[in-house]
């Protein structure tokens, strides 16, 4: 993180059909969200960006059916 703190992120490729995300018993909240609104999000720090960038670059190189 951007304060030196360690964290685990993880990140799924998914389709969506229905409903709401619901957090967990370890999670304060789950977001539905797009890579640019990730990007966008004035929440969001300079790792996650990188992050993302990073799966959007092996995700595009992809094959999915």
């Amino acid at each position: 993180m951007d304060d030196g703190r360690k964290a685990l992120v993880v990140m799924f490729l998914c389709y969506y059909a229905a409903g709401d995300p619901r957090p967990g018993d370890d999670e304060e909240s789950v977001h539905w969200m797009t890579p640019e609104e990730i990007v966008d999000d004035p929440r969001s720090r300079r790792w996650l960006h990188e992050m993302v960038t990073m799966v959007e670059t092996v995700r595009n190189g992809v094959s999915l059916p």
